[in-house]
């Protein structure tokens, strides 16, 4: 009888959500084959992303935001699952 050697590996998904780096989301979705217009977009999207408060109807400076896909932008869980799978591919 052969004896196989096997790994589990779990990822916090609700973690690692907020912790993609940019420029690794960017590469795996040119690797992908997204390119031109399309990956110029999303990159406008995630270069230097800010974060713009009102505060009693005064817009304050805006504060520089680090890493992590954008929570509430509808094209965020879709860039995770593309990176994530990217991920699990390379580890199989």
């Amino acid at each position: 009888m052969r004896n196989k050697n096997h790994m589990i590996i779990s990822i916090d998904a609700e973690k690692a959500f907020d912790k993609i780096q940019d420029p690794f989301m960017i590469k795996t979705l040119n690797k992908m084959g997204i390119e031109g217009k399309y990956l110029n977009i999303i990159k406008a999207i995630y270069d230097k992303p800010t974060a713009n408060i009102i505060l009693n109807g005064q817009k304050l400076k805006p504060i520089p935001l680090r890493t992590g896909t954008r929570q509430r932008c509808r094209l965020s869980p879709l860039l995770f699952n593309t990176v994530l799978e990217v991920l699990a591919r390379a580890i199989r």
